[in-house]
């Protein structure tokens, strides 16, 4: 019901091929749990950051309260493997893929 609605929505502004991609789009991250096609990236220059910069740095996440808070809670993600600890220092590395909770998508360059 939501998934129709929300198909409708989406054609009356935009277009129905465009509902349609939207559509595959959600079911392609949200039900099948894989990476949306378009990631958007970013470059950064040092090789070790802590986690804490590192989230801020990609705008990911306003604060470093805010970054310490989804790692207590389990919801970083660097590479698909679930981050704990808050203190850590990261190696970045190109293609480096950071997840924050189950919609937002950096990739490293």
């Amino acid at each position: 019901m939501k998934a129709r609605l929300a198909q409708e929505i989406v054609a009356i502004y935009h277009n129905k091929e465009a509902a349609v991609k939207a559509e595959k789009e959600f079911n392609r991250v949200f039900k099948e749990k894989k990476l949306p096609l378009k990631i958007p990236e970013i470059k950064i220059k040092k090789k070790i950051l802590d986690i804490l910069d590192l989230l801020v740095q990609t705008k990911l996440v306003s604060s470093k309260s805010e970054a310490k808070r989804l790692i207590l809670q389990k919801g970083v993600k660097i590479n698909r493997v679930i981050q704990k600890d808050w203190q850590e220092a990261i190696k970045i590395k190109k293609k480096m893929l950071i997840q924050i909770g189950k919609r937002k998508f950096i990739k490293i360059t």
